[in-house]
């Protein structure tokens, strides 16, 4: 493992976070689509039912176009606020990530045999250590 992987292991955990605050402001954005949208039609909702005899067609189809817009604007936020989503739910924490990477690697056979080497080799050199303090005290009692 380079350091390059292990600098976006340690960043995932802002990744998702910026992923998940992402997708609350497109949900944000979503719902003051809708309401937008609603409005629109309203309006040329309100514009049929009063022009039904002397219909103006510019108005319609200002309110129509207007409508529209906001229906595509609607559709675009909610699909990239799913798509965030959906992103958030498949980017690992950085725990989540270790424990796919490194513990594996730790847990191996090989490495198992060199933490067995290397702690053993610390058990001796504490019990040389441990003998000579134990035969310097002696020293120092006896004299």
């Amino acid at each position: 493992m380079n350091e390059t992987s292990m600098y976006w292991i340690t960043r995932l955990d802002g990744i998702r976070i910026l992923l998940n605050n992402l997708a609350g402001v497109c949900c944000l954005v979503f719902v003051a689509g809708v309401i937008f949208w609603i409005v629109a039609a309203c309006f040329r909702m309100e514009n049929e039912r009063y022009n039904n005899d002397d219909h103006d067609d510019s108005d319609w189809k200002k309110y129509n176009a207007i409508a529209n817009k906001a229906k595509h604007f609607v559709l675009f936020f909610l699909a990239l606020s799913i798509a965030l989503s959906v992103a958030h739910v498949f980017i690992p924490t950085t725990r989540e990530i270790v424990a796919i990477k490194v513990v594996p690697a730790i847990a191996s056979p090989e490495m198992c045999e060199k933490i067995k080497d290397v702690s053993n080799d610390f058990v001796d050199v504490a019990a040389g250590w441990l003998k000579d303090v134990k035969a310097g005290d002696k020293e120092r009692k006896g004299k």
